[in-house]
């Protein structure tokens, strides 16, 4: 646009020039208009040095529109940012309140009173697994200024589901625990934020989350959910387990009654219309393309876990995989991000759900993933009767490549039937990143690798071997 300016205007100074001055010579002759044989045609007579430089700036003019047609409809097509000089990445700024976009630097978008945010417009879908460290992404991604994400929890929405399936959203994050330290959390946690018959904190639909000290959760099916950890299992989660030992008589019920815990919804359901062969077949071809598995796992001679680490390396490739920035602008971008520390609000809310969590035993802590409280027959009913779930991992961490030999030697055995995109769950960041997830997973399947081996038998064989 510049180089455009830079040639239009002085040629068009040198014609107002050379009509006004009348600088007529004999060096060139133009022809300027003959519409038919029997009108004379009009010529103008330049000189040499006004020939070659309105030639050049005609040149120059064409290549300039080029240059703008190339910029604007291949490096600017992305509306979110453009680097002039690798020094200067403008981003795509929208407004909360009124929806309205505009582009600004890094640093000002930043800035509190623009109240910026990268949009995601619904194309990524969250599906928020209970007491697998959702409430931490979702912090976590508003802290980075990501948001328009489509979110279910506690259960996946029909409506969010056909989206995916149409390719109305195009990806899906899900977030990972290994799934008997899952249930045990949900377990317990349930058991802390439902009202108990002789509970003297304030009763109501909200707040128990952030609050357990001072509030809970009541309602009927609340109340029966309650009950029924409390009386008929002793409120010990390693009760329940047991009783879903195939072979036990209290088996049946044990399945219902596992199903009436809010959070504890097996993973095969949250993706059941990805490995349902019927379900499957109702994805579109411009359905979902991604699906990203953000797991949360303290693999064996760790501290603590990777989660904070993969949720970041999440914000950094929904930038670059929505918003169209260059893998090392989005890490630019969100470097760039003040720190909440300044935030006392912030830091007071953190330290109390903080707080709240160890105290009532949350288990959702990222620095930790505890020992399981269940016994070795109630670890072994358990993880059998979460088989899928672990396929579903199992295909996760496999992909599409056999690593080690035959598919049908891996145990649990991985889905053979579900969505592709299943596979992919971890090819997703740099190749670093995709290794860390890929490990974490292979930690889920590892460390209750032994009961999920049917044919060595029931677990009470396994058990007592």
């Amino acid at each position: 646009m510049y180089l455009f300016r830079w040639c239009l205007i002085p040629f068009a100074k040198v014609l107002a020039t050379l009509f006004s001055a009348g600088r007529f010579h004999t060096n060139i002759e133009i022809i300027m208009y003959k519409p038919n044989k029997h009108h004379k045609s009009a010529s103008i007579i330049m000189p040499i040095k006004t020939k070659f430089l309105l030639i050049t700036c005609i040149i120059l003019i064409h290549l300039s529109i080029v240059y703008n047609f190339f910029f604007t409809f291949f490096i600017k097509s992305s509306d979110n940012h453009y680097d002039i000089n690798n020094d200067i990445i403008l981003v795509n700024c929208t407004q909360h309140k009124t929806g309205q976009h505009k582009q600004l630097a890094v640093n000002e978008f930043y800035n509190k009173q623009n109240r910026c945010s990268h949009n995601m417009d619904h194309k990524v879908t969250f599906f928020h697994a209970g007491k697998a460290g959702g409430g931490t992404i979702s912090r976590e991604l508003k802290l980075n200024k990501i948001s328009g994400l489509s979110m279910s929890h506690p259960k996946p929405s029909s409506t969010k589901v056909a989206a995916l399936q149409t390719g109305e959203s195009k990806t899906l994050i899900i977030n990972l625990r290994e799934p008997i330290d899952r249930f045990v959390s949900a377990f317990k946690w349930r058991l802390v934020v439902l009202c108990s018959p002789d509970d003297t904190r304030k009763a109501g639909k909200r707040g128990a989350a952030h609050a357990p000290s001072e509030k809970c959760k009541t309602s009927k099916s609340m109340r029966e959910e309650e009950k029924m950890m409390r009386e008929v299992y002793n409120s010990n989660p390693n009760e329940m387990a047991e009783a879903l030992c195939i072979d036990s008589p209290r088996y049946e019920q044990a399945v219902q009654d596992y199903n009436m815990i809010l959070h504890t919804m097996p993973l095969s359901e949250w993706l059941s219309f990805l490995i349902q062969p019927d379900r499957i077949q109702e994805i579109s071809n411009k359905g979902i393309e991604d699906v990203i598995a953000l797991p949360m796992e303290k693999k064996e001679g760790q501290s603590e876990t990777l989660f904070e680490h993969h949720i970041q390396q999440l914000s950094i490739y929904l930038l670059h995989r929505v918003k169209r920035h260059t893998m090392k602008e989005a890490e630019y971008i969100l470097q760039q991000r003040p720190e909440k520390v300044e935030d006392e609000k912030y830091l007071k809310a953190k330290e109390k759900w903080s707080h709240s969590s160890s105290k009532f035993q949350n288990n959702s802590d990222t620095s930790a993933t505890p020992s399981s409280p269940l016994s070795a027959l109630g670890e072994c009913c358990l993880s059998r009767h979460l088989m899928t779930d672990y396929r579903i991992i199992q295909t996760m961490y496999l992909g599409s490549e056999d690593k080690g030999g035959s598919l049908k030697q891996h145990i649990p055995k991985p889905l053979t039937d579900a969505h592709p995109s299943l596979q992919l769950a971890c090819n997703w960041g740099s190749n670093e990143q995709q290794e860390l997830c890929r490990d974490d997973l292979k930690s889920m399947i590892s460390r209750r690798s032994s009961y999920l081996d049917e044919s060595s038998g029931s677990c009470s064989k396994v058990v007592s071997s």
